[in-house]
């Protein structure tokens, strides 16, 4: 178990380091947002088009990082639903089949997701999300999870 937390500590360490992020606090799994992810060159952003961090007035990917005990999951495996979403904007996950880099399990268990608005552009607050992930014998796992957009 260590060894898996030291691997996915390596993975995160450089989305930590270079970009705007928070850490759900207390979560179990382990979730982390990143809405500075664009910032940097990455195929996750030049696959579906994003320039820049996410901010308020354009579309770019927030990166989800999410560390759970279960790997070899299918990106339908995980969903979000809103709970508070400014300028009615609803944050979707960017679908694989139009973003092959969009969904990735770069460790056992470490999964990093794309979330972007549905449609339209973000709006500057405070999105407030409900990650849920289904495993295989049908029992899941649900995480509120903050997405920070700066005005």
């Amino acid at each position: 178990m260590k060894l898996k937390s030291l691997l996915a500590a390596t993975l995160l360490a450089p989305a930590i380091a270079l970009a705007q992020t928070t850490v759900v606090p207390g979560a179990l799994p382990k979730v982390l947002v990143d809405i500075g992810h664009c910032q940097w060159t990455s195929t996750l952003c030049s696959g579906s088009g994003s320039v820049g961090a996410a901010a308020s007035g354009n579309a770019s990917i927030v990166a989800v990082y999410y560390h759970g005990t279960t790997a070899g999951l299918a990106q339908s495996s995980f969903t979000i639903s809103s709970v508070t979403n400014p300028g009615g904007v609803t944050p979707v996950f960017v679908s694989a089949a139009t973003c092959p880099a969009c969904f990735a399990e770069p460790q056992p268990g470490v999964y990093r997701l794309a979330a972007r608005p549905a449609f339209g552009n973000w709006a500057g607050g405070t999105y407030v999300i409900v990650m849920t992930v289904t495993r295989p014998n049908g029992t899941s796992t649900s995480v509120l999870t903050p997405i920070d957009i700066p005005f």
